[in-house]
C-alpha cells in the first residue's frame, strides 16, 4: 500500500513537471511521493487541520523549494474560489480580470513580474515577438494595420493568426488529453476529441482577442512602460471572454489556474519580510492541503487515498 501511495505522488509530480517545464524534477517527485504516502497515515490518527500542518512541514523539509510565492498565490486563489466561486459567472469575470493584468504585464515586457515558466508559455502561445513589438514599431504595425486597413485584410489577417494559434494550442493540449484518455474508465474517443477541439479553440481565441485588442491602439507610440500597462489594462479583458467556449465544468479550473499566476504577478511587486513570508508559505501550504482534503474531487481523493 505504501509503495502504491508513494508512486501516485511521484508519477503525478513528474507528469506535471514534464507538461510545464519539459524536464524531470526528482527531488520534488520524491517529496510529493512521501507526502501521498505519509498524509493518509497521519490523517487516520489526527484531525484534518493537524495532519495538514504536519504533512506540510514534512513536505517542506524534504523539498524546501516547495516554499515559494506560488504556494501563497494558490492558497489565496483557493480561498477566493472557496468563498465566492459559486456566484453566477464568477469564473468568467475573474478570467477577464486576469486577462487584463497578465496580458498587459506580458505585452509591456515586464518579465520580472511573471513566473518564468508561465512567461515561457505565454511567449510560445502569443505567436508574435513581444520584444520586437516593444523595440521596433514596424513589427507592431503589422498588427495595427489589420484594424486600420480594409475589412477584407482585417479579417484575413486575424483568421491567419487564429489558425496559427490553434495549431500551437493543439500541440499543447493533445498530450494532456491523451493522458486523460488513458486514465478514464469510460474511454469515449468522440468526447475526448470534442474536448480537445474546444480547448484548442478557447486558447487560440484568447490569443487572437488579445492581439485584436492590441491592434486598436497606437501602442508603438507609447514609450513609458507604466503608461503602456495602464493603456492596455482596460482593453485586454476581451481575451477572458474566450473562456465561454470551454465546457462549464472546466471554466472554474481554468479561471483559478490563471488567477494563481495573476496573484503571483501582483505579489512580485510587493516587498514582504523574509521570515514573515516563510511563515505565510507554510500556513498557505497547510491551508491548501486541508482545503483539498475536504473536496469531493475524485482525482484528489485518489491521490490522498481517501474514500
Amino acid at each position: 500500500m505504501y509503495t502504491k501511495n508513494f508512486l501516485k505522488g511521484f508519477l503525478l509530480s513528474q507528469l506535471l513537471s514534464l507538461v510545464r517545464r519539459r524536464t524531470l524534477n526528482y527531488t520534488n517527485a520524491i517529496a510529493l511521493g512521501a507526502f501521498t504516502c505519509i498524509f493518509p497515515i497521519i490523517r487516520s490518527k489526527t484531525s484534518t487541520q493537524t495532519s495538514a500542518i504536519l504533512s506540510s512541514i514534512i513536505l517542506t523539509l524534504l523539498d524546501p523549494s516547495i516554499l515559494s510565492q506560488k504556494v501563497l498565490s494558490v492558497a489565496i486563489t483557493r480561498y477566493i474560489f472557496d468563498k465566492v466561486g459559486h456566484l453566477p459567472l464568477f469564473s468568467e469575470v475573474m478570467m477577464c480580470i486576469n486577462a487584463s493584468h497578465i496580458l498587459s504585464t506580458f505585452l509591456t515586457n515586464q518579465n520580472i513580474y511573471l513566473d518564468k515558466s508561465y512567461h515561457k508559455f505565454l511567449k510560445k502561445q502569443s505567436i508574435i515577438d513581444v520584444e520586437a513589438i516593444n523595440s521596433k514599431p514596424i513589427h507592431f504595425n503589422q498588427v495595427h494595420l489589420a484594424i486600420t486597413n480594409s475589412r477584407s485584410f482585417h479579417l484575413q489577417f486575424f483568421v491567419h493568426l487564429f489558425l496559427k494559434a490553434w495549431i500551437v494550442a493543439l500541440k499543447l493540449y493533445a498530450p494532456m488529453y491523451f493522458v486523460f484518455f488513458l486514465f478514464r474508465k469510460n474511454k469515449n474517443i468522440k468526447h475526448i476529441l470534442i474536448d480537445l477541439i474546444r480547448s484548442s479553440t478557447f486558447l487560440s481565441t484568447y490569443v487572437t482577442f488579445g492581439l485584436f485588442s492590441l491592434s486598436t491602439i497606437s501602442y508603438n507610440r507609447i514609450y513609458n512602460v507604466k503608461t503602456k500597462y495602464l493603456t492596455l489594462l482596460p482593453i485586454m479583458w476581451l481575451s477572458g471572454t474566450a473562456l465561454l467556449i470551454e465546457r462549464k465544468q472546466r471554466r472554474s479550473t481554468i479561471s483559478a489556474y490563471c488567477t494563481v499566476y495573476s496573484i503571483d504577478s501582483l505579489l512580485s511587486r510587493i516587498k514582504i519580510n523574509k521570515y514573515l513570508l516563510n511563515l505565510l508559505y507554510v500556513l498557505s501550504l497547510s491551508y491548501i492541503i486541508c482545503s483539498f482534503s475536504r473536496t469531493n474531487n475524485k482525482m484528489v481523493k485518489f491521490i490522498l487515498s481517501q474514500k
